[in-house]
């Protein structure tokens, strides 16, 4: 098979064509992997051993994980806690109501792993109850730790939670990424119990605020 010319001018950025030396200190997004990774390691096994709340964190009834995603995302969803499937399967948002957010991700050109997911709460309510105002007070650092260390450019706060947890970090002037645009919004579940109508809007509406960070 001939080679490609536009792939080979491509690949001038990356090597040295006459040695085949690789230009590693231009592989920007793949280096700051590295390091981001270690720490995400550390945080996620804190996470699945927390044991701050009495009756969460126990396995397959209220077991808990860690966000999921890219680690150099662009844009991170907030969410309220973990729902059952995402709770077996270590997905947040996983269908549902999430298949709302991979709509407006796909009008946006991106699926799922193009971004990260995250909740207030990284255990799972049984029953979906609401969390105590203790348990978001237990996990919000977790919350905090995982936007460090991802630094996206569009935070998408989804439900009363995630909307109060941010209030919460800016009040007591803990560190949101400062390059990062917060777009609050309903949680997508509420289109499953009343109104569906208005999904559509919502949908378009987050693709909207998608589109402006993803080419930045």
């Amino acid at each position: 098979m001939p080679i490609n010319k536009d792939k080979l001018v491509a690949l001038k950025e990356l090597a040295d064509l006459e040695t085949g030396t690789l230009h590693t200190d231009r592989f920007d997004y793949e280096n700051s992997l590295y390091p981001k990774a270690q720490r995400y390691k550390v945080l996620s096994t804190r996470i699945v051993t927390c044991r701050k709340c009495p009756g969460l964190n126990i396995k397959r009834f209220t077991e808990g994980c860690p966000g999921w995603g890219d680690l150099n995302a662009k844009v991170f969803f907030i969410g309220q806690s973990l729902h059952e499937p995402g709770m077996l399967s270590g997905l947040p948002f996983i269908g549902g109501s999430g298949y709302s957010i991979d709509a407006a991700l796909r009008l946006s050109g991106l699926l799922r792993k193009d971004c990260f997911f995250s909740n207030v709460v990284h255990c799972h309510p049984q029953n979906n109850r609401a969390s105590t105002e203790q348990e978001i007070k237990n996990c919000l650092n977790y919350l905090i730790e995982e936007l460090a260390i991802v630094r996206p450019k569009l935070i998408v706060a989804l439900g009363n939670d995630a909307k109060a947890a941010l209030k919460t970090m800016e009040q007591r002037g803990l560190k949101i990424p400062k390059a990062a645009k917060i777009f609050k919004c309903k949680h997508p579940a509420s289109f499953m119990y009343g109104c569906p109508e208005n999904r559509i809007d919502w949908i378009i509406k987050l693709s909207q605020q998608i589109d402006r960070v993803i080419d930045i």
